[in-house]
């Protein structure tokens, strides 16, 4: 996850590893749901969260109930959404969101969750996109 400032400027990013178990769909929507929890925690004012997993945004949009696991997840999203009245969550196209999917790629080879205030290595081809990418 990349959180950029109002002037879509690099703030911070975060890169989670999640258990193999997990199905596609659950992962997005447990990384939606850790990124919203990370924006809360930081007490960050406004908030739109771009995310490229299409299911996942329509389920977070969505009135239905869905009782697997991937529903519980969407739950725990709705549920902080709902107390955080100025974080809301957008879908974008993957190609619109290449700066979290070069991250997400990256994690892929390291187990190590890390957070780190200043754009890692995986980013240096794609500082220009942090700024401009919208």
């Amino acid at each position: 996850m990349v959180i950029r400032n109002d002037s879509w400027q690099f703030y911070a990013c975060r890169q989670l590893s999640f258990a193999a178990d997990l199905s596609p769909k659950e992962a997005e929507a447990l990384a939606l749901l850790q990124a919203i929890t990370w924006a809360r925690d930081q007490q960050l004012g406004k908030v739109i969260f771009e995310y490229d997993a299409q299911l996942v945004v329509k389920a977070v949009h969505s009135s239905m109930v869905d009782l697997t696991e991937f529903g519980t997840l969407i739950e725990g999203c709705k549920l902080i959404l709902s107390l955080e009245q100025n974080f809301s969550v957008c879908y974008v196209k993957r190609q619109a969101n290449e700066v979290a999917h070069s991250l997400a790629r990256a994690a892929r080879f390291n187990a190590c969750p890390f957070t780190s205030y200043n754009p890692p290595n995986c980013f240096l081809g794609l500082l220009p996109l942090i700024c401009y990418e919208h």
